[in-house]
């Protein structure tokens, strides 16, 4: 399971699965990003360069199912993976606390990424960045990440210690 690419594939099965199975479901028409929450833990858990891999691969995919231009997603979610890699063994991650805030702060990272790359490219990234969509949705991905992380860890996606070589 900590193979970077038996997790690009599980990430791209969910990507695949929320835009056609799981469209329906949400609140007020927003659905949270289930495959962004689960990236950043992936990333976390394989460091900066395989954080980069597993970002580019879900990023393409994005890129080939959405309006947006090809490499938009994928820069975006190569960037995140890289910075959320680069924390391994640099910051202590509780059950609770901080993926809320890993899962907030990446969204709202990624949502003014797109935003830069839409106007700089053409592509589709919203008229009005700070909308209530985007908040409602960051806030669904604050919430399920602690419950996504904690069954991550449950599992042994995620190492719960760092052994001291890793660091």
């Amino acid at each position: 399971m900590r193979n970077p690419f038996i997790q690009s594939a599980i990430l791209v099965a969910l990507i695949l699965a929320e835009s056609t199975l799981l469209q329906d479901f949400g609140i007020a028409g927003v659905r949270p990003d289930l495959y962004l929450v689960l990236f950043l833990f992936f990333a976390y858990a394989q460091g900066s360069q395989g954080g980069v891999v597993i970002g580019f691969a879900c990023g393409l995919v994005l890129d080939f199912i959405s309006i947006a231009p090809l490499g938009m997603n994928a820069f975006s979610l190569s960037l995140l993976g890289f910075g959320m890699g680069s924390l391994r063994g640099k910051l202590f991650i509780d059950p609770v606390f901080m993926p809320f805030m890993l899962a907030f702060v990446a969204g709202l990272a990624n949502a003014l990424l797109a935003r830069f790359l839409s106007g700089i490219f053409g592509g589709p990234g919203g008229s009005v960045l700070f909308s209530g969509g985007l908040f409602l949705q960051l806030g669904l991905n604050a919430l399920i990440a602690p419950i996504l992380f904690g069954l991550l860890k449950a599992l042994g996606a995620i190492p719960q210690y760092l052994r001291e070589e890793e660091r």
